[in-house]
C-alpha cells in the first residue's frame, strides 16, 4: 500500500480520526482437551448437554471427540469476546462436572494413536465428511499431533475505517473490496514476518509429556521419567515439534495477492501428493480441504450455503483474519488474558501501518526459520534472528517493534478513553528485561519447584481453573444464549439428517422412491445405470444379473395387464368384488351431463368423486351431502384428469395403505389428509408454509408439499375457513378429503398395529390383480378387530406404489421397503 507508518499515525491522530478503530470486531476460539479427573484423555463422547458438535455455533469439537472447540461471536469490544468465552467455559463446567479441561496447548498424557478418538458428527453427509477429513489428518500427521491445541483470534476492521482509508489511498479505478483485500494481505505479510514476537511474549508450551514424542529431540531435555522440555523454549506447539508437515513446508502459499493466494491454494487442493498415496481421507491431494493449511494467520470469508472457503473468498473477498499463532495460557481458565487480546489488536494495526513488500521465496524460508528458532530457543541469551542478509538479537528487534507500537496504544487509549492499551504494551516491554516473567519460563520454574511432571502440573492447574469457573456471575446474561444454542443444535442436526436421508446426493432431481432404491442398491454394491433420468428409468446390475426398473416399482415382475387393471378404478373394483373383497358402492360416468343427471342418487350422502384412470390421489374430491355446486366443481376437476369419473360412497373410518411385495404385506401406513395444527397466532397459509419447510413433517419434497389450490380452498370453505383464518391453538385443520401423501398428507407407520386379517385382505387383493408390487388402500373403522365387510372397504389398488411414504413417516418406524424390492428382483443382500 502507498502509505508509511509515520503518515498513518499522523492521519489518525488528527480530528479524532482514531474513532475509526471503534467498531473493529473481535472474536475468540479455543481448542482444548477434555480429561478425566485422573488426567487421562477423556474416553467419553462429546457431552450431549453441550449440543451437537456439528451444528452448535459456539461449542463444537476439533480433531478428536475429546477435543472441544469454543467459538465466540464477533464483538466490538475485546472484553465482550472474553466474557462470552468465559460463559462457554462455565456452561461446560456446569454440564460436565466429572471432567476437567487440560490447560496447555501441548496435550496431556496420551494413549496409543488408535485410542485417540476422532470427532464424530452424526449420519449426515456433512457429518461423515468431517470425520473422514479427520481420518485423513490422522493418516498424514498422526493423531497425537492433532491433539495439540491453541487459541485463535478473529479480527476485522470496521467498514468505517476501510471507507476512510479507501478515500485517501485507493488507486484510480480500484474497487473498495480489492482495496480491502490488498490491505488485509499487506497486514498478514507483516504479521508473518513478526509473529515470532507473539511466540516469545506469550508462548506457553515449553514442555511435553513423553507420550507425545516417539524419539529423542535434540532441542529437548528430560525431566523426571515422563517429561521433556526445552530449556529456552517458548512454544513447542509453534515449532516443528508441534503443527508441522514436511509436505506443507515445501509448499509456498503466497500472501502477495488474493489472486496468487487462491491460485496456490487451488493447486494444493487439486494436486495429489505422492506422500499421501493410498492413505485414507477425503482425497490424496496436498491439502484435503482449505482448513488443512496450517498458517499462523488465515484470510477468511463467511461461506454461503454450498460454498467452499476458497469459493467464498473468490466471490466476496476477505472479510476478516484468523490469527492462529496463540498458545493456550494455562494460568487463565479461559486460555487467554484480556491484555493479550489487546496486544494482538495493537499488533495487527501495527502490521497494517508498516510497509509490507511482497514476500519472496528466500524471505518465506527465513520467516519459517525465525519462527522455529524462537519457538525452540527464544529465551536463550543473545539469540539472533535473520532479516535479509543481516542478523540482530531478538531483544533488540523486539524492543524496536514494541517502541514503534506505542503511538498505536496511544490512539486506541484515546479512542476508548482508557489506559488499558498502554498498560498492555508496558507489560510486554517489561518482559524484555525480565525473561523469567515470560509464561514459558514460569511454567518450567514452577514445575520444578513443585517437583511435578508436566502431566502432574497440568492436572493441578486444571483443577484450580475448574474451581474458578464455579463462579461465573458476570456471564449469566450469556448463559441463556448458550443453552438455547445447545438445544437448537441437537434439533438442527436431526433435521439435517432427516433431510439428507430423504435424498441421494447427486440424484436429488430424481423421484424420491427411485433415490431410495438406488441408495439401497449402492449399499449392496449393485451397479446402477441411469437410462432415462427424467423418467427415473434405471438398470441394476450385479454379477451376470440385470433388472430394468422405472420409478422404483415398475418392474419386469408385473405384467402390463396388471397395470391397466389397477389404473382402471372401475375394473379393479369389479375384480376385487368378484374375489369377495369389500369395495365402496358407486357408479362410473363417461361425460359431465350424465354424471350431473345422476346427482339425486348421491345427494343425501357424503361422496367421493375421482377420475377412473389415475393414481397418487390426483383429481380426487370429497363432496358433502346436499352440495350440488361442489359436486359440479368436483366433476370438473375429475374430468380434467381423465375421460371418465367414478362417484362412490364415502366410507367412514381411517385410511391405510398396505404395500404388498411378492404378494406379502410389507409395510402399512395410516394416511391422514393434508392438515395443520393451529397455534392461535398464525394463519393457515403461514402454518402451511412452516410445515412445508419442516423436515420433521416430511414436507420438504417440493412435489409432495401441501398446496393451497382450488381443492384446498373449497374444502376450507366447507369448514367456514379461509387461507388467512387463524385457527385456535391445538385445532387440527384439514385441507383435503383424500389422504394421499402426494397431495400433502401425513403417513404414520402402522405395520405392527393392525389386525393380521387386513394384511391377508391386502395380499388377496394383490393376487386378484396379479400384482407383485401393489399399494392397497383400505378404509378401516377399527384396526384391532378382525376384518368383516362392515368394518373395512378397499377404496383403491394402485400400480407403481410409492416407497417413500413407508421410508419417511411422521410417526412410528421407518420400513426399509427398498430392500424388499431388491429382494424381489433377486438382488439378495
Amino acid at each position: 500500500m502507498n502509505w508509511n507508518f509515520k503518515q498513518l499515525i499522523e492521519i489518525f491522530s488528527k480530528n479524532n480520526n482514531f474513532k475509526h478503530f471503534r467498531y473493529s470486531k473481535h472474536g475468540l476460539e479455543r481448542e482444548c482437551l477434555r480429561i478425566a479427573k485422573d488426567g487421562s484423555l477423556s474416553k467419553t463422547p462429546h457431552p450431549s448437554a453441550l449440543g451437537s458438535a456439528l451444528t452448535n455455533p459456539y461449542i463444537t469439537t476439533d480433531f478428536s471427540e475429546a477435543q472441544l472447540e469454543l467459538v465466540t461471536p464477533p464483538f466490538h469490544r475485546e472484553e465482550d469476546a472474553s466474557i462470552f468465552l468465559k460463559a462457554a467455559h462455565c456452561f461446560i463446567n456446569e454440564n460436565d462436572q466429572s471432567e476437567l479441561i487440560w490447560p496447555f496447548s501441548m496435550p496431556c498424557r496420551l494413549p496409543k494413536e488408535s485410542d485417540i478418538p476422532l470427532g464424530q458428527y452424526g449420519d449426515s453427509t456433512s457429518g461423515k465428511k468431517k470425520t473422514l477429513y479427520r481420518l485423513g489428518l490422522s493418516e498424514r500427521y498422526g493423531r497425537k499431533m492433532q491433539t495439540v491445541s491453541g487459541t485463535h483470534y478473529n479480527f476485522s476492521f470496521s467498514e468505517d475505517l476501510w471507507q476512510f482509508l479507501y478515500k485517501k489511498f485507493a488507486q484510480k479505478g480500484q474497487s473498495i473490496q480489492d482495496f480491502i483485500n490488498e490491505s488485509y494481505l499487506h497486514m498478514m505479510r507483516n504479521f508473518l514476518r513478526c509473529s515470532w514476537l507473539n511466540t516469545y511474549l506469550f508462548g506457553a508450551a515449553p514442555a511435553i509429556d513423553k507420550t507425545y514424542i516417539d524419539k529423542k529431540v535434540k532441542a529437548l531435555e528430560r525431566y523426571g521419567w515422563n517429561t521433556y522440555y526445552g530449556p529456552y523454549a517458548t512454544s513447542l506447539r509453534m515449532s516443528n515439534i508441534g503443527y508441522y508437515s514436511k509436505v506443507q513446508a515445501q509448499l509456498t502459499i503466497s500472501y502477495n495477492s488474493l489472486e496468487q493466494y487462491i491460485q496456490d491454494m487451488t493447486y494444493a487442493l487439486t494436486t495429489p501428493s505422492p506422500a499421501y498415496k493410498g492413505k485414507k481421507g477425503l482425497n490424496e491431494n496436498i491439502l484435503q480441504i482449505e482448513n488443512e493449511h496450517y498458517s499462523r494467520i488465515r484470510a477468511k470469508q463467511i461461506p454461503e450455503k454450498g460454498e467452499s472457503v476458497l469459493v467464498s473468498l473468490q466471490k466476496r473477498g476477505i472479510r476478516y483474519v484468523e490469527v492462529r499463532a496463540v498458545d493456550i495460557n494455562p494460568y487463565k481458565p479461559i486460555g487467554i488474558a484480556k491484555h493479550q487480546i489487546r496486544f494482538l489488536h495493537m499488533f495487527l494495526i501495527y502490521s497494517l501501518f508498516k510497509k509490507s513488500p511482497a514476500i519472496k521465496d528466500d524471505e518465506a524460508k527465513q520467516i519459517l526459520e525465525n519462527q522455529n528458532k524462537v519457538a525452540l530457543y527464544g529465551r536463550k541469551p543473545g539469540l539472533t534472528l535473520d532479516y535479509g542478509k543481516s542478523s540482530k538479537t531478538l531483544i533488540d528487534l523486539a524492543g524496536k517493534i514494541l517502541k514503534e507500537m506505542q503511538p498505536i496504544a496511544d490512539l486506541l487509549d484515546k479512542n476508548f478513553n482508557s489506559e488499558r492499551y498502554g498498560k498492555s504494551l508496558s507489560m510486554q516491554v517489561e518482559k524484555l528485561s525480565n525473561p523469567e516473567s515470560l509464561s514459558s519460563a514460569r511454567i518450567i520454574r514452577e514445575m520444578k519447584e513443585h517437583q511435578e511432571s508436566f502431566q502432574e502440573f497440568g492436572l493441578r492447574l486444571a483443577r484450580e481453573n475448574k474451581k474458578v469457573l464455579n463462579f461465573c456471575q458476570e456471564t449469566s446474561s450469556r448463559k441463556a444464549m448458550l443453552v438455547q444454542a445447545a438445544t437448537q443444535s441437537i434439533q438442527d442436526q436431526k433435521d439435517l439428517e432427516l433431510i439428507e436421508d430423504s435424498y441421494l446426493a447427486g440424484f436429488e432431481d430424481m423421484e424420491t422412491s427411485t433415490q431410495m432404491l438406488m441408495k439401497e442398491a449402492f449399499k449392496r454394491k449393485i451397479e446402477v445405470e441411469i437410462l432415462d433420468r427424467k423418467e427415473d428409468f434405471i438398470r441394476l446390475k450385479k454379477g451376470g444379473k440385470q433388472e430394468l426398473v422405472r420409478k422404483a416399482t415398475f418392474t419386469t415382475k408385473d405384467s402390463v395387464i396388471s397395470y391397466w387393471l389397477m389404473e382402471d378404478k372401475q375394473v379393479s373394483k369389479r375384480i376385487l368384488s368378484e374375489n369377495n373383497l369389500s369395495v365402496p358402492l358407486g357408479e362410473a360416468f363417461a361425460d359431465l351431463d350424465q354424471a350431473l343427471a345422476a346427482y339425486k342418487k348421491f345427494q343425501n350422502q357424503k361422496i367421493i368423486v375421482k377420475p377412473t384412470n389415475t393414481n397418487y390421489g390426483i383429481g380426487i374430491t370429497m363432496v358433502p351431502a346436499n352440495s350440488q355446486k361442489l359436486y359440479l366443481e368436483a366433476l370438473k376437476i375429475a374430468f380434467s384428469h381423465g375421460k371418465s369419473v367414478i362417484v362412490e360412497s364415502f366410507i367412514e373410518g381411517q385410511e391405510y395403505r398396505i404395500l404388498t411385495i411378492d404378494y406379502k404385506a410389507a409395510a402399512i401406513v395410516n394416511r391422514i389428509p393434508a392438515n395443520v395444527i393451529g397455534d392461535g397466532e398464525r394463519s393457515i397459509a403461514k402454518l402451511v408454509e412452516m410445515k412445508n419447510k419442516d423436515p420433521r413433517n416430511y414436507k420438504f419434497f417440493d412435489k409432495y408439499d401441501i398446496k393451497l389450490g382450488t381443492t384446498e380452498r373449497a374444502y376450507l370453505k366447507e369448514q367456514n375457513l379461509k387461507v388467512h383464518s387463524v385457527p385456535k391453538k391445538g385445532l387440527q385443520v384439514f385441507l383435503r378429503a383424500n389422504s394421499n401423501v402426494s397431495t400433502g398428507g401425513d403417513s404414520i407407520d402402522y405395520t405392527d398395529k393392525v389386525h393380521k386379517s387386513y394384511k391377508l385382505i391386502a395380499e388377496k387383493a394383490a393376487l386378484a390383480a396379479g400384482a407383485k408390487l401393489c399399494g392397497v388402500d383400505l378404509i378401516i373403522k377399527d384396526i384391532k378387530v378382525p376384518a368383516t365387510p362392515d368394518n373395512y372397504s378397499i377404496i383403491e389398488i394402485n400400480f407403481n406404489p410409492s416407497l417413500h411414504i413407508h421410508g419417511f413417516v411422521v410417526k412410528g418406524d421407518k420400513i426399509n421397503v427398498a430392500a424388499k424390492v431388491l429382494d424381489l428382483l433377486g438382488f439378495k443382500s
